[in-house]
C-alpha cells in the first residue's frame, strides 16, 4: 500500500542515506529522485528472487530480511536491516537481476524506494546535495560489505555456542552495553545462525543455567565472558 511522504520525513531525515542533507532540501530531493513509500505486513515479500529489483530501499519502520530459500523451502536469513538501513543497493548497482535472494518484511514495515539510476546520476537541475547523497550510498555499500564479512565469520564457527556467543558479542559491541534487545525473534535468529530452532533454544537455556547470560524474549544481558 502506498503512503504519503510527509508523515515519515523525520525517519527519512534520520537515515544515513540522507546524512548531511539539510531538512529544507529533503522534500525537493525526494521529489527529484521520484521516491515513494510502501507499507508491508509481517512476512510479506517485498521482492522475490525471480523479480527485477530496480529500486534502492530504505527501511523507515519495522525491519527487512534478506533471505535465501532452497528448492525444498528451507530458509536462511542472510542479513537483517532495521530502520534507516538500505537494501538492494548492491544488486541494483551491479546490474544483477537474478539475485538468488528475496526480501521480506520481518514485521509491519514501511519502506522508502528510490530509483537507483536517479540516485547515482546527477539530475538535470544539478542539485547541490546530490553529491552528498552519492557519497552516503557508497558508505552504505561499504558498511553492508562489513556486515556480510561479520556474517561469514559468524556462521563459520564450529559449534552453535560459538555462533551464539559471537552474535551476542557483536550486538553488545554495536549497542555499547552488555544489556540490549536483539532485532531478531527466535525463529529468525535460528535462521540467521543456520541452526535448528529447538537446538538454539536448548543452548540458550544451558548458557543461562551456567550463569553466562540472562534473557527474556529479545532482551539479553551478558553476565560474564561467553567463551
Amino acid at each position: 500500500m502506498k503512503q504519503t511522504l510527509e508523515p515519515y520525513l523525520p525517519e527519512i531525515a534520520a537515515s544515513p542515506m540522507f546524512r548531511g542533507i539539510r531538512r529544507e532540501d529533503l522534500v525537493r530531493m525526494l521529489h527529484c529522485l521520484g521516491a515513494f513509500l510502501r507499507e508491508f505486513e509481517k512476512e510479506a515479500y517485498i521482492c522475490m528472487s525471480d523479480e527485477d529489483l530496480l529500486y534502492v530501499g530504505v527501511v523507515l519502520t519495522g525491519g527487512v530480511q534478506m533471505i535465501r530459500e532452497d528448492v525444498w523451502g528451507n530458509r536462511a536469513l542472510l542479513v537483517y536491516m532495521g530502520p534507516g538501513e538500505l537494501f538492494g543497493e548492491t544488486f541494483v548497482c551491479a546490474g544483477i537481476h537474478n539475485r538468488l535472494v528475496s526480501y521480506a518484511a520481518a514485521e509491519k514495515t514501511v519502506v522508502l524506494f528510490t530509483p537507483f539510476k536517479r540516485v547515482i546520476c546527477s539530475c538535470e537541475q544539478s542539485c547541490g546535495f546530490h553529491r552528498q547523497l552519492i557519497e552516503n550510498v557508497v558508505v552504505a555499500l561499504a558498511e553492508k560489505n562489513v556486515a556480510l564479512i561479520e556474517k561469514v565469520d559468524l556462521v563459520s564457527k564450529r559449534s552453535l555456542r560459538e555462533k551464539i556467543s559471537e552474535y551476542l558479542a557483536l550486538q553488545a559491541e554495536y549497542y555499547g552495553s552488555m544489556e540490549f534487545d536483539i532485532p531478531l525473534g527466535r525463529v529468525q535468529l535460528a535462521q540467521y545462525l543456520h541452526a535448528d530452532r529447538s537446538a538454539l533454544t536448548r543452548e540458550l537455556g544451558q548458557m543461562a543455567g551456567e550463569g553466562l547470560i540472562e534473557f527474556n524474549r529479545r532482551h539479553f544481558r551478558i553476565l560474564r565472558r561467553l567463551l
